[in-house]
C-alpha cells in the first residue's frame, strides 16, 4: 500500500515539475509552435509539388506448349509462338527496359520542358504555355539550363539565362560540343525569327497567334537530350506485381506535371503493346514478303503465257481447248498441278537451307505457311523461331548476361542442326518426286504429240498458261491467308487501368505533419531543460500513437 502511495506522490511531483517548466518557458513554447507553423506553411506553399501517377497492364499467359501445332495448316500464324510461352519475368524486364522508355520519350517529343514562374519557383507547365520552341538539333544547344523568357508584347520577348558551368551538346549525336564557365545570355528576340549564337539556335513560335500573351508572366524552358530525359523518366518509374497469382503489372510514376505523367505512362504501355504486336506480326510479315516475291516472279510468266494463248486462238479461230481434248489433258493438268506444288516446296526447302547456312534467322518462316503440313518439321521450326525470338528480345533489351540467353543459344544450335538434317532429307525426297512427276508428264506429252499439229500447239501453249496460273492461284491463296492473319493479330497484353493521378506525394500538406513538427520542438525543449526524459517520451509516444487529424 505504501508502495502505491509513493508512486502516486512521484507522479504528482512529476506533473508539478512539468507544469512549472511549461509555465516558466511559456514564451519559448509559443515561439516554437508559431515557428513550426510558419515553417510548415512556407514549405508547403513554395515547394514544387510532386504527384503520383499509376496505371496497370495485364500480360497474357498462354497455355500452349512450345511447338504445338493445330490441325489447320495455317494455324502457325494464329499460335502463340511469341505469346503462349513468354516468361512473365522476361516480359516485365522488357517493359521496364531502357529501349521502351527511350522510345516513349522520343514519341512524346519531350526534349523541350516548359515552365511558368510562380512567386519564387519555376513550375513545370506541360502543354500549358502560349509558345513552343523549335531548335536546330545539329547545332550546339545548352543542355539542361533554364532559359527564362519574358514577353514584352505578342511579338517581342527577352531571353536570359545564367550558369556557373554550362555544357553544350549536339542533340543529333548526343555528343558534348563545348563547355563554358560563368555563361550568361540576355538577348531580345521576335516570334518566328531564328535566335542563333555559337552556343544555341532556336525559334520561339506562338501556339495560337490570335491569343494575346500576358506580359506580366514569366516563362522558362530547358533543352535536354533524349538519353538524359530517358534516364530521368526511368528513375521515376516503379513497377510492382499486383498479386503473385496474377500477371498484372502496376506502374507508378513520380512527376511534377500531372498531365505529362499521364501521357508518359499511357505512351509507355502503348510502346510496349506495339513492340509486342510487332513481334507477333513478324512471321506473318516475312511470309507475305516471301509470297509476294514469288508472285512477282510468276506474274510475268503468266502474263506472257496468257498473251500467247489469246494470240494463237485468235489466229487459228479456236475458242475452247476443252472441246478438242479428252481425258489426256485433264490428266496432264493434274500432273502439272502436283509438279507446281512440289516445285514450290523445293524452293522453300532451298530458301530455309540458305538461311541456315547464312545464320540469318530473322526471315525464317514455318513450313505450314506454304502448305507443308509435316507435323515434326513444323514443331521443330516453331520451337526454333520462338527460341530465336526470345533470345533476340533479351539481347535487344540489354539482357546479354541473363543465363537464359546462354541456354537459348545452346538450344538454338541443337535445333538448327536437327532442322538442317530434316530439311536436307525433305529436299532430297521432293527432288525425287519432281523427277518422277516430270517423267510421267513426258509420257503424257508423248501421247499429246500424236494429236493434230494445231491442237498440239494449242495444248502446249495452254498447258504452259495453266501451269503458271495454277502456281499463281496457289500463291495468291497463301498470300490472302497470311494477310488476314496479320490483320487479326492482337498484342499479348491488355491495358487494364489507363494512367491517372493518384495524389500528391510532396509536400505533405495535412495538419498532422504540422502538429508533429510543433510537438517535436516542445519535447526536445523539455528534454534539454529537465531530466524528465522518460515521462516526456512516454507522453509523446502516447500522443503520436493516435490518429491526429
Amino acid at each position: 500500500m505504501a508502495h502505491i502511495q509513493n508512486i502516486n506522490i512521484q507522479e504528482e511531483n512529476d506533473l508539478t515539475k512539468i507544469y512549472n517548466l511549461i509555465s516558466r518557458n511559456i514564451v519559448l513554447f509559443i515561439i516554437g509552435v508559431v515557428a513550426a507553423l510558419c515553417f510548415a506553411f512556407i514549405y508547403n506553399r513554395y515547394s514544387v509539388p510532386v504527384y503520383s501517377i499509376t496505371s496497370s497492364i495485364l500480360i497474357k499467359s498462354g497455355n500452349n506448349q512450345p511447338g504445338g501445332m493445330s490441325n489447320t495448316e495455317n494455324d502457325f500464324l494464329f499460335t502463340n509462338i511469341f505469346g503462349g510461352n513468354q516468361n512473365f519475368q522476361n516480359e516485365l524486364w522488357i517493359l521496364r527496359s531502357y529501349p521502351i522508355v527511350e522510345k516513349t520519350v522520343s514519341n512524346l517529343d519531350l526534349s523541350v520542358t516548359y515552365f511558368q514562374k510562380g512567386k519564387f519557383n519555376f513550375y513545370e507547365a506541360y502543354k500549358d504555355v502560349p509558345f513552343k520552341v523549335s531548335f536546330l538539333s545539329d547545332h550546339p544547344q545548352p543542355d539542361g539550363i533554364m532559359l527564362s523568357i519574358k514577353f514584352l508584347d505578342n511579338s517581342n520577348f527577352v531571353i536570359s539565362a545564367k550558369s556557373r558551368r554550362a555544357t553544350f551538346r549536339n542533340f543529333d549525336t548526343n555528343k558534348k560540343s563545348h563547355q563554358r564557365k560563368k555563361w550568361s545570355i540576355n538577348k531580345k528576340g521576335k516570334i518566328g525569327e531564328l535566335i542563333e549564337t555559337s552556343d544555341l539556335a532556336f525559334i520561339i513560335e506562338s501556339v495560337n497567334p490570335a491569343d494575346s500573351i500576358e506580359s506580366d508572366l514569366q516563362y522558362g524552358f530547358k533543352l535536354r537530350t533524349v538519353p538524359a530525359l530517358s534516364g530521368m523518366v526511368e528513375r521515376s518509374l516503379e513497377y510492382s506485381m499486383v498479386d503473385r497469382q496474377a500477371t498484372v503489372i502496376k506502374i507508378n510514376l513520380k512527376s511534377e506535371s500531372q498531365s505529362k505523367g499521364v501521357d508518359i505512362l499511357n505512351e509507355l504501355m502503348n510502346v510496349y503493346s506495339d513492340q509486342n504486336l510487332e513481334r507477333k506480326n513478324h512471321l506473318a510479315t516475312i511470309t507475305v514478303d516471301y509470297i509476294e516475291k514469288q508472285l512477282s516472279e510468276i506474274s510475268d510468266s503468266l502474263s506472257i503465257a496468257e498473251n500467247n494463248l489469246q494470240q494463237f486462238r485468235s489466229s487459228r479461230q479456236l475458242l475452247n481447248i476443252a472441246d478438242q481434248t479428252t481425258g489426256i489433258s485433264e490428266q496432264y493438268m493434274d500432273l502439272q498441278n502436283q509438279l507446281a506444288e512440289m516445285v514450290s516446296r523445293k524452293r522453300y526447302f532451298d530458301y530455309v537451307s540458305d538461311l541456315l547456312d547464312q545464320n540469318n534467322f530473322t526471315n525464317m518462316m514455318l513450313p505450314a505457311s506454304i502448305g507443308i503440313s509435316d507435323q515434326l518439321l513444323n514443331s521443330l521450326m516453331t520451337e526454333f523461331i520462338a527460341a530465336q525470338a526470345q533470345r533476340s528480345n533479351l539481347i535487344a533489351n540489354n539482357q546479354e548476361r541473363n543465363p537464359l540467353v546462354q541456354n537459348l543459344t545452346i538450344k538454338i544450335d541443337n535445333l538448327k542442326k536437327t532442322i538442317s538434317e530434316n530439311i536436307s532429307a525433305f529436299s532430297s525426297t521432293t527432288s525425287i518426286s519432281i523427277d518422277e512427276l516430270t517423267k510421267r508428264i513426258r509420257k503424257v506429252e508423248a501421247e499429246i504429240n500424236r494429236l493434230p499439229a494445231t491442237q498440239r500447239q494449242l495444248g502446249t501453249i495452254e498447258r504452259k498458261y495453266r501451269l503458271n496460273d495454277a502456281i499463281y492461284n496457289y500463291l495468291m491463296e497463301k498470300h490472302a491467308e497470311a494477310k488476314i492473319t496479320k490483320a487479326s493479330n492482337l498484342p499479348d497484353d491488355v491495358i487494364i487501368e489507363p494512367a491517372k493521378v493518384r495524389g500528391l506525394i510532396s509536400p505533405k500538406t495535412n495538419l498532422r505533419w504540422v502538429l508533429k513538427i510543433s510537438f517535436f520542438l516542445i519535447f526536445d525543449l523539455i528534454r534539454s531543460q529537465n531530466p524528465l526524459t522518460k515521462f516526456s517520451n512516454h507522453f509523446k509516444n502516447t500522443l503520436f500513437s493516435k490518429n491526429i487529424a
